[in-house]
């Protein structure tokens, strides 16, 4: 594959002291959107940094506006989230070649989504008080592009019969998948030069800790585990092995009735699909990990808080608006009980998560500064 770089309103990323919020797959630390191709009459790569006042697009200049600088902050729930995350969409192409209309549309339309979700067009910083904010710099999100000759190959989006994969990665400590697919929304009714169906919900003092900060509830999602050396396999001497498996619907039915909960005012209650799987799942894991007995596993769930406050949060909340329940026990209780003992634990572990139980969890994270130990 032959390459041919070219930039977009330059930005000095190497000399850049901060990270972006999106990672392109170029290396060097850098974030963004990747679109890369494959098939078609040119062959090269194009890099471009898509700058949300447009500065970088003449026809477009005069309908520039500035975004806002400064610093961003982010929540609590924000900062137990420092995990990258990777999505890839793929569109269907109307013919061959390398489709440079669509190209110049998905990158024009970003520029202009980027103005109005300006975090993602800033930098992760640290604060002096070790806590994550943005810097809203404008600076930008690196735009990739590259073509090829084969059919399919590594980092592409255009293919020969007109197929473009767009991918995303992005640090999950800026939003959750809520607020990344209103962005996604967003950026497509712009690709179709239509109004943005729904703007973001920018002010994150909806979700600030209480004053002064108090913990009602224990949140053990939090603790350090207490697993001793030599006594889990190590997947560096026995690497773990991976395999899908397919549920039917009658065989869901079968555990689902083999593990029904009993609530505590003595009425039955069918659990949940995600229960029972979940359940099944922790107690393979845990099998398979050759956790001692007497030491405490833990399984943490990512939960949708956007209904549970009260009220629900704003609609385009642009933030992390999730929560983690926490199931545990001992590795004897979950692997010598009864499957229905380890679905209950799920189960009682996600009806834990509500407002109270989420505005908790921000108060005890203001007073120990703690991440979710994974």
């Amino acid at each position: 594959m032959t390459k041919r770089v070219r930039r977009l309103a330059m930005v000095a990323l190497d000399t850049a002291p901060s990270t972006p919020l999106l990672v392109t797959a170029e290396g060097g630390g850098k974030v963004g959107l990747n679109v890369t191709g494959d098939g078609g009459e040119s062959d090269g790569m194009g890099t471009a940094i898509l700058r949300g006042t447009f500065e970088s697009f003449e026809d477009e200049s005069k309908n520039a506006r500035e975004t806002f600088g400064g610093l961003y902050a982010l929540s609590n729930l924000d900062q137990t989230f420092p995990f990258v995350i990777e999505t890839v969409f793929a569109f269907n192409g109307k013919g061959r070649g390398r489709c440079s209309a669509a190209i110049e549309t998905i990158r024009e339309s970003l520029a202009k989504a980027l103005v109005e979700f300006y975090p993602f067009a800033g930098r992760l910083v640290m604060g002096s008080d070790g806590r994550m904010v943005v810097r809203c710099t404008g600076e930008g999100v690196p735009f990739v592009e590259a073509t090829s000759e084969d059919d399919i190959a590594v980092l592409v989006t255009t293919f020969k019969c007109g197929g473009i994969v767009v991918g995303i990665v992005m640090n999950h400590i800026l939003v959750d998948g809520k607020a990344l697919m209103d962005f996604i929304a967003c950026w497509t009714d712009l690709a179709r030069a239509k109004p943005p169906s729904l703007l973001p919900f920018l002010d994150r003092s909806v979700l600030c800790p209480r004053r002064p900060p108090h913990i009602d509830f224990p949140h053990h999602e939090y603790a350090p585990r207490d697993r001793q050396p030599g006594h889990v396999v190590d997947p560096q001497t026995k690497p773990l092995v991976y395999r899908s498996f397919c549920f039917k619907p009658h065989t869901l039915i079968q555990l689902k009735k083999a593990s029904r909960i009993t609530t505590q005012n003595g009425s039955s209650v069918v659990p949940t699909t995600f229960e029972v799987i979940s359940a099944l799942v922790w107690i393979s894991r845990t099998k398979a990990l050759g956790i001692h007995p007497h030491e405490t596993t833990k399984l943490l769930t990512i939960v949708d808080g956007r209904p549970k406050f009260n009220p629900p949060l704003p609609s385009g909340y642009f933030e992390n608006g999730i929560a983690w329940s926490c199931a545990e026990c001992s590795t004897g209780e979950l692997t010598r009980n009864r499957f229905s003992f380890a679905v209950r634990t799920v189960h009682e572990a996600l009806t834990t998560v509500t407002d109270s139980y989420i505005r908790s969890a921000i108060d005890y994270v203001e007073l120990n500064r703690v991440l979710v130990d994974c």
